[in-house]
């Protein structure tokens, strides 16, 4: 799985600049007029709509004829929806392997899907929660931990990341001649020619306005399980609790991001919370009249709130939000920074109002 930059407009030399896994060591693959006919072909099967925030969880927060309202932070605009037409894209989990099997993902996905929304159809007509010791609290916790990893957002974090770190390899290669030469010779050693690269051509590599850095999504989608098989035995030793709005005419929303880690007490802004540290609670929106809320400290327990508590719920998961909210009615509440509570016309006008992503 390499990494490859794309020339913005025509290159000519450079046609593909790979960056292999194992490190700096393993340095950069540079192939000079290599064959671009693999991204002509055409794939083998038809394209599918991959939904990154499942359909059947989504059915949790519909009114009665089957429809949500969404709601883009980004341009401030509301629409009605039903759930097989949002939280998609296409051939999203899609890649291509050794055995050929190019939806192994989706596949194991599918799986995972299947167990919770019968178990998630319990807690929500049964209103409790599986005890810790049962095979639906593991099959809760697996959904949870797949429903946080497997979304576009962390996905574009680290597509991010990945680029910046390839971008400062670049620079700490080519700082000198003599380093880039050195380099150069431990890329031949290894079998790579790069003789015709020039340190001026690969520093232009790191230039964002000359070129693209694209980053293949087999790069993230290879570290799921990996990520799932952490989270998984984090989440579980968490206490869960249910939450219901005291008043039924004020509903929890959902994001194409849901589930939400916060600290329970103040911590400077530099520091982020984790799923493994104390003073932290998980929030996730298990339906439009049911949250759960996940912490170490506090025991489990089932409540009623008042309708700040779920405006400050609300607030919380728009803010962590990627770019779309679902609702189950066209309005919804949310807590202000004064502390009171918003309507959706309000946070369409302060989206307006400073014309940026819309976090409330």
């Amino acid at each position: 799985m390499g990494t490859e930059w794309k020339r913005k407009q025509s290159f000519g030399w450079l046609r593909h600049v790979r960056r292999h896994s194992r490190g700096l060591g393993a340095g950069i693959y540079c192939g000079v007029g290599c064959n671009m006919s693999e991204k002509g072909k055409k794939k083998s099967n038809q394209a599918k709509r991959h939904h990154y925030i499942p359909r059947f969880y989504l059915n949790g927060f519909t009114q009665e004829d089957g429809s949500l309202w969404m709601f883009d932070l980004k341009m401030g605009k509301k629409s009605k929806v039903h759930p097989k037409n949002v939280a998609w894209q296409k051939d999203f989990y899609r890649v291509k392997v050794a055995t050929g099997e190019e939806d192994i993902f989706e596949k194991e996905f599918a799986k995972i899907e299947k167990d919770s929304a019968e178990v998630i159809k319990r807690v929500v007509s049964e209103k409790v929660l599986p005890t810790t010791d049962s095979e639906d609290y593991i099959i809760l916790m697996k959904f949870i931990a797949l429903l946080r990893v497997r979304t576009p957002k962390p996905w574009e974090a680290s597509d991010k990341f990945t680029k910046e770190v390839l971008r400062t390899m670049i620079a700490v290669m080519t700082q000198s001649e003599e380093i880039w030469e050195a380099q150069k010779r431990s890329l031949q050693r290894e079998g790579v020619d790069v003789s015709s690269l020039t340190r001026g051509q690969m520093q232009e590599v790191a230039d964002e306005d000359k070129y693209e850095i694209e980053v293949p999504k087999e790069e993230y989608l290879s570290t799921l399980f990996d990520q799932l098989n952490v989270l998984i035995p984090v989440l579980a030793k968490r206490n869960w609790s249910l939450v219901f709005p005291y008043n039924k005419n004020y509903n929890f929303i959902c994001s194409d991001f849901p589930v939400v880690i916060n600290w329970t007490v103040p911590m400077p802004p530099i520091r982020k919370p984790g799923f493994g540290l104390a003073n932290t609670c998980v929030l996730v929106p298990l339906a439009k009249q049911m949250l759960m809320i996940g912490s170490f400290e506090l025991p489990r327990l089932t409540f009623r709130v008042l309708p700040s508590f779920v405006a400050l719920v609300n607030r919380l998961i728009a803010n962590a939000a990627d770019r779309f909210l679902f609702l189950p009615d066209e309005d919804f509440i949310w807590l202000k920074d004064d502390q009171t509570i918003g309507n959706v016309n309000e946070l369409i006008e302060r989206i307006k109002k400073k014309h940026v992503k819309g976090v409330p």
